[in-house]
């Protein structure tokens, strides 16, 4: 069965108002007005596109699960924006690689206007008390585990406003998917391939321990979801980073062999020690999983 990317292609009209963004590490956050008339934000990294790509299949994975994603698409830019995003960029880094982008195309993530991100760790569970899709919230546990996205910080959670509501109500979670597998540049991708484990940060334990025997079967429900993606869908995935992104091309069958592999063992891994809450065991005797 042939399997297309559920995204469509806009084009890039305009730099948004919204300023452009450095991290430390030098990656670039950028959000464009586009064809369709929403805004997008788009990251960009110094010398290569994996940064992007990463948020592609962060994106792809958790529209696959059900998770909470915002919607995203495909961004064509034209020469005149991209060298102008570029010329920004070498203000700030003078050693940007100008070449891995002349394909002239990203993946891009909407931005809301009006979002609400978390400012304390506290404020998390005060998102997820009042947001109207709590459940979704559980998403989050067997997604990171998958790509090991270290990346949860407090200010990782948001909630919008959906059409006609007066206010912010709809929790989203991932977000800024730029470093999974504990790295924007892939050089983990070995190490991380074969770990399993609740993390390390003190916002990771706090999470995990949000998860009480109730939320835990909600937790499995998105590590099922997980198990249930095809090859074939990460192949179409595979396929379509080779197609848009031609500076790197190397790690694509390694990323796609890691996913293949990983998601037969996420509901096996997300076991009872992740979840200080949980009383009883969520393996059968012999270590196989009960789906």
């Amino acid at each position: 069965m042939e399997f297309k990317l559920p995204y469509k292609t806009v084009r890039a009209m305009r730099q948004s108002q919204v300023p452009l963004k450095v991290a430390e590490d030098g990656r670039f956050f950028v959000v464009f007005v586009c064809s369709d008339k929403k805004q997008y934000q788009v990251k960009f990294n110094m010398v290569h596109t994996k940064g992007n790509q990463n948020e592609l299949i962060t994106h792809y994975i958790g529209s696959k699960m059900n998770a909470p994603v915002l919607n995203g698409c495909f961004i064509e830019f034209s020469p005149r924006i991209l060298s102008s995003i570029l010329e920004q960029m070498e203000k700030e880094s003078p050693h940007i690689d100008k070449n891995c982008y002349k394909a002239c195309k990203m993946f891009g993530v909407e931005w809301h206007e009006g979002a609400r991100f978390a400012r304390s760790e506290s404020e998390v569970s005060y998102f997820h008390s009042i947001c109207k899709n709590r459940d979704d919230f559980y998403a989050i546990y067997p997604f990171d585990q998958l790509l090991r996205n270290y990346d949860r910080q407090y200010f990782n959670h948001i909630i919008i406003k959906k059409e006609k509501e007066k206010k912010p109500s709809h929790y989203y979670a991932t977000i800024d998917g730029d470093k999974i597998f504990h790295s924007a540049g892939w050089w983990k991708l070995d190490k991380e391939a074969v770990m399993f484990s609740c993390f390390s940060e003190k916002f990771h334990k706090l999470l995990y321990n949000l998860v009480d025997e109730e939320a835990y079967k909600i937790v499995r429900k998105f590590a099922i979801n997980i198990y249930k993606i095809s090859d074939d869908e990460i192949n179409t995935l595979q396929k379509t980073m080779n197609d848009i992104y031609t500076d790197v091309k190397n790690e694509h069958s390694k990323i796609t062999d890691i996913l293949k592999d990983r998601k037969y063992k996420v509901i096996d891994y997300c076991d009872g020690n992740c979840f200080s809450k949980v009383k009883y065991k969520r393996l059968s005797l012999n270590g196989s999983s009960r789906i």
